[in-house]
């Protein structure tokens, strides 16, 4: 019951749909709106996902473009890391969601490998650890999947899904498998997730049902090999400060005092940044923008990397679902490690918050939690080494992905409204028809953002 199986099991069957022609175009400028080698210019604020795939649609649109990423590396919440193990460790996003997407098809022409999903998750129960078929006959197992499963049928007032479950009765004994399920796995916990907000995201969902993982490449790389032509014109370190517009024409300043100007602006800024103020716009955004930034959640989410010198978890392994800080491990290197010796950590939300608050002495959680479902010393005597990966304390991001607050379907839709003809917005947090907080959901709004950009030119 991974974040993969999971998504089988909600109500995501409108994978089946096809997108709009728009959304199922690569870095290659086709279906965008027709516009005869625009040579004007145009300024790209993030290196995320949304960023990369914007700047290499307006490279192929005959624009000149410049992207300004504030941190010292591009890829945004992609982010690769070498070395740890034998094989490459995804710290951010991990898996392609669906296969009815333009990533999945940029992954497949990259040439890119998916590993194996046969796999069996663990569930604690009480004080059993069991696996998936051992637990499927516990009556208030299968009352939590069915409560998953009914997602996409709520029909009722935004309460938060926490409130939603207690309404129903659903036992204690599963609310931490929900948790992990449902509010872990949206960015943050069942107590801020908008149960209207989540049935309309699932009901939206047009991806596909299955998710994959790579087996020897990064999604980094993928993006490299699809945006090559814009590498050179990303510049780094470069935090913005102030975004001063008018109606075609766009200044943008940084920490450095590095002016740059444009024609246009699309602007990729992590939600939890904008939250912050950090970057002023002059004239101010419209009230339904700003109100957006508030409206949308984003909590603080990391994942642990922990190595054992000896595994001792099931080699088929898929995720390991507990009942404390951590609502979910997976095993990290299934398909892709020879030794397989790797669990990932995987927490958002409040507890999220709280690991962030311990700085290294999450690992040793992380091991108390794992020998407590294993047996004393399993985990803690087979550790080698860990990483903890807090996008939270990341200044430029500032958290995990946006999440489905309550009521916040309307501000999403205002976050991707352009501004003045001049400032276009994109990211994953933009996209407003169910695939928001996914590397796939953020490729489509810059493929939005682009095309509202073009189509500006011939008003």
């Amino acid at each position: 019951m991974n974040r993969r199986t999971f998504v089988q099991r909600t109500l995501r069957t409108a994978g089946a749909l096809l997108l709009p022609d728009l959304l199922l175009t690569a870095c290659n400028g086709n279906n965008l709106c027709e516009v005869e080698n625009w040579q004007g210019k145009a300024v790209v604020i993030g290196a995320g996902a949304a960023g990369m795939y914007a700047a290499q649609l307006l490279h192929k649109a005959g624009a000149d473009v410049t992207v300004l990423e504030a941190s010292g590396a591009y890829g945004g919440r992609i982010r690769p890391l070498n070395g740890f193990s034998d094989f490459i460790i995804e710290l951010g996003a991990e898996e392609v969601h669906g296969n009815k997407t333009q990533w999945y098809k940029m992954v497949q022409n990259a040439g890119s490998e998916f590993t194996s999903t046969n796999t069996t998750d663990l569930l604690a129960l009480g004080s059993q650890l069991l696996t998936e078929d051992e637990a499927a006959n516990d009556p208030d197992v299968i009352t939590a999947f069915n409560f998953v499963d009914s997602l996409g049928n709520y029909t009722g007032p935004d309460k938060s899904i926490a409130q939603h479950i207690a309404e129903l009765g659903i036992p204690t004994r599963v609310h931490h498998l929900l948790n992990a399920l449902i509010g872990n796995e949206f960015g943050s916990d069942n107590t801020r997730l908008g149960a209207k907000s989540i049935a309309n995201a699932e009901n939206l969902w047009t991806a596909g049902n299955d998710s994959y993982a790579l087996k020897n490449d990064t999604l980094l790389s993928v993006l490299e090999y699809h945006c090559a032509n814009i590498l050179g014109k990303i510049i780094l370190n470069q935090p913005v400060q102030s975004v001063t517009y008018t109606h075609n024409s766009v200044t943008v300043t940084t920490a450095s005092g590095n002016v740059y100007t444009a024609d246009k602006a699309i602007i990729t800024i992590p939600l939890a940044v904008l939250k912050t103020g950090a970057v002023a716009f002059s004239p101010a955004l419209p009230d339904a923008k700003t109100q957006a930034f508030e409206g949308i959640g984003m909590d603080a989410g990391m994942k642990i990397i922990l190595r054992f010198n000896n595994r001792f978890w099931p080699e088929d392994t898929g995720s390991i679902y507990g009942n404390g800080f951590i609502p979910e491990f997976w095993s990290t290197g299934y398909g892709r490690s020879a030794q397989n010796n790797l669990l990932t950590a995987f927490i958002c939300g409040p507890n999220a918050e709280y690991l962030s608050s311990l700085g290294d002495n999450a690992i040793q959680t992380a091991l108390a939690e794992l020998d407590a479902l294993f047996g004393q010393g399993a985990a803690s005597g087979a550790f080698d080494a860990g990483f903890i990966m807090d996008w939270f304390k990341q200044p430029y991001i500032r958290g995990a992905y946006s999440y489905p607050s309550p009521n916040s379907d309307v501000h999403r839709q205002a976050l991707a409204q352009p501004v003045a003809n001049t400032l276009f917005f994109a990211g994953e947090a933009t996209h407003a028809q169910g695939h928001q907080g996914t590397v796939h959901g953020a490729i489509e709004t810059a493929q939005r953002a682009v095309n509202e950009l073009l189509c500006s030119l011939k008003e």
